[in-house]
């Protein structure tokens, strides 16, 4: 199931990396392509959710808490793009930041079987992956 959940956030990202293209290059994003994003990062979210009340792995807490931020910030963009308004840049850089580098730590500590790792651990790497963040916001 971790793997579903990598391949729903890539796709969110591969979508999110064509909205920033269009966005530096001043072209036109065509509502599918936001809709699009926006969906594959909500299933993920909630497939994420999912897996995590099933198997109550204290590991994905950190990888949740981070992806609700950014997507809390994604609804706040959309909506405010919806309104015709223009959302600060700064706020744009960070929801793309922080969700690209959580689905690489999430996406590195999955491939590296990291719920085989005794639960003694996973504290460690979770403390890694907001310090990660934290530190180049």
């Amino acid at each position: 199931m971790l793997y579903a959940i990598i391949a729903l956030f890539a796709l969110a990202t591969v979508f999110g990396f064509i909205i920033l293209k269009n966005w530096l290059t001043g072209g036109e994003t065509s509502r599918g392509t936001a809709y699009a994003h926006g969906i594959f990062a909500a299933i993920g979210l909630v497939v994420l959710l999912v897996h995590y009340s099933q198997s109550g792995a204290k590991s994905l807490q950190t990888s949740i808490i981070l992806f609700v931020v950014a997507a809390s910030v994604g609804f706040y963009i959309f909506f405010r793009d919806i309104k015709g308004k223009v959302s600060p840049v700064w706020l744009d850089i960070v929801h793309g930041f922080v969700n690209t580098t959580v689905l690489l730590f999430f996406g590195i500590f999955a491939y590296r079987g990291w719920q085989t790792y005794p639960e003694t651990n996973m504290p460690q790497m979770a403390t890694l992956t907001t310090k990660a963040v934290l530190v180049v916001i």
